[in-house]
C-alpha cells in the first residue's frame, strides 16, 4: 500500500478507489453492546470480524475505550503519526 506521503497528491476518486481495493467486506457473527451508540458497536463488531489493528474515528464514545479486543481505537491525528510516512 502506497505511503502517506504518495497518497497526498490523489484525488478523492483515486484515493477512494485505492480504499475499495484494499478493503475486505465482513459479515460480523458476533453482536456486542459495548458503547451507548448502537451504530458504534456496529463499527467494533466490524473491526473485530476483519481482525482489524486499529478504529480511526473521532466518535467520543469509541474513542473513551481506548482499545477493545487488542484492537487501538485512535482519532485521525493520532492515528496519522503511528504510520510510516
Amino acid at each position: 500500500m502506497p505511503s502517506c506521503r504518495a497518497l497526498a497528491g490523489l484525488g478523492l476518486p483515486p484515493l477512494a478507489d485505492l480504499l475499495e481495493a484494499s478493503s475486505i467486506v465482513v459479515v460480523p457473527r458476533r453482536a456486542f453492546a459495548a458503547v451507548r451508540d448502537e451504530t458504534d458497536d456496529r463499527v467494533l463488531e466490524a473491526a473485530v470480524e476483519g481482525a482489524a489493528n486499529y478504529i480511526v474515528s473521532g466518535d467520543d464514545d469509541l474513542l473513551s475505550l481506548g482499545s477493545f479486543q487488542d484492537i487501538l481505537i485512535v482519532p485521525p491525528g493520532e492515528f496519522v503519526g503511528k504510520i510510516q510516512l
